[in-house]
């Protein structure tokens, strides 16, 4: 039985292989972080490959382009897995020689693996753990659909002798097999110019996870998908591996009608917001009729989120609060944001360019008094200048309030 993806075959492992995997099973950097000792020479290798290697569903990870063995990828049934599974689940487990980190091969292993697991072998849940500290393995599981179940605090790991902490996630063929379809859809709906065009809006992220759906598309099939089995399973799962994938969650978070709700699953999402265009799209229904709890929950996000967090909440201000339930302090609220990161310091320049067009008297003496960082200052200066909202004779006024930044203001 071989496997194959557009970079890798993963095929039986034979005893031919023992140079190789000693080349990469000899590095401290490899095993006992994954759970057994580096080996000390090419004879060890191959008693592994003769004795614990030559297997069933246990396969050479193999590079296409060289011909060389680079990892392993195994799948372990029922009472022959490590967590003492049901014969239809299947416990998975992986590594790969240092040198290919970091280039997406092993991402491409699992979910070629996770495929032969459901369509082939008829698995109904696949497992996967990570020993506390490797970060790269659980990034690995997150980006291959699986999700946190239970840590097990006190795991005797045995080829080390030792006890450990260990992270168990889990993949049910039900979220799989959603998660594919909702893939498909999105793909079905690709846009190649438009696919060019959001990369360039959004250039913090990699263009290879822009399918290019365009945003009328997209949100008419998140008002299709609400409600069903399917959207509570793509809520569930995070991070996503697509753009177009958070912003699906955010248009499925907006139909969301009851405000608890809709908080938590905000809550759950920001952190995983990557870009500015996913973030500043979410506008919730549930916000309107809850004023008086929205600002709490704002307050919140500006004090005390990420990235991300901070700029919803700052857009959520501006949106709900610069109107007839403005109230000053919300200004000296956000005035008081001091970040180096450059999408924050955009929304606060939007929010006062905006708190110009609409609460000018209030607004003018955060300028007038330099309350603001110098960049954000003359951004939002910059920004009420353009605005359609603000008169002629304002703008050229606030023109005169610009001040000037040193290097390291910039």
């Amino acid at each position: 039985m071989q496997l194959e993806t557009e970079r890798l075959r993963l095929r039986p492992w034979c005893e031919e292989d023992a140079e190789a995997l000693y080349k990469y099973a000899s590095d401290p950097d490899v095993g006992p972080i994954t759970g057994w000792p580096a080996h000390k020479s090419v004879e060890e290798s191959l008693e592994v490959i003769r004795n614990v290697l030559s297997v069933p569903q246990t396969y050479a990870i193999v590079l296409k382009e060289t011909g060389e063995v680079i990892g392993d990828i195994g799948i372990m049934t029922g009472s022959d897995s490590n967590l003492e599974l049901d014969k239809d689940e299947a416990e998975l487990g992986f590594w790969l020689g240092k040198p290919y980190w970091g280039r997406g091969l092993m991402p491409e292993a699992v979910r070629e693996t996770e495929r032969h697991c459901f369509e082939a072998l008829g698995m109904k849940k696949l497992w996967c753990g990570y020993f506390d500290g490797n970060l790269k393995s659980k990034r690995t599981q997150e980006k291959c659909d699986f999700v946190y179940s239970r840590t097990d605090e006190n795991y005797f790991c045995k080829p080390m002798n030792e006890y450990r902490t260990l992270h168990i996630f889990s993949l049910s063929y039900q979220r799989w097999n959603a998660l594919n379809s909702i893939r498909k859809d999105l793909f079905e709906m690709q846009d190649e110019s438009y696919r060019e065009f959001s990369s360039k809006l959004t250039p913090n992220i990699r263009k290879e996870t822009v399918i290019g759906v365009r945003t009328p598309a997209l949100r008419a099939y998140a008002k299709k998908l609400a409600g069903t089995e399917n959207a509570k399973l793509l809520l569930e799962s995070l991070p996503h591996r697509y753009y177009e994938e958070n912003n699906l969650h955010g248009f499925l978070i907006e139909t969301e009608k009851d405000y608890d709700k809709c908080i938590r699953e905000l809550d759950r999402f920001l952190p995983y917001v990557d870009n500015w265009s996913t973030c500043d799209l979410m506008s919730p229904r549930a916000f309107e009729k809850n004023k008086d709890r929205l600002i709490e929950n704002i307050k919140l996000w500006i004090s005390g989120g990420g990235t991300y967090s901070v700029r919803f909440g700052i857009e959520m201000l501006m949106k709900h609060f610069l109107g007839v339930e403005f109230r000053p302090e919300y200004l000296s609220l956000v005035s008081a944001v001091r970040s180096d990161e450059y999408y924050i310091n955009m929304m606060i320049a939007w929010f006062f360019a905006t708190a110009l067009a609409k609460q000018y008297e209030a607004a003018l003496p955060f300028l007038l008094e330099k309350r603001l960082s110098p960049w954000v200052h003359n951004k939002t200066i910059q920004k009420a200048v353009e605005s359609n909202r603000i008169p002629k004779e304002t703008k050229e006024y606030l023109k005169t309030l610009k001040i000037k930044e040193t290097k390291n203001e910039r």
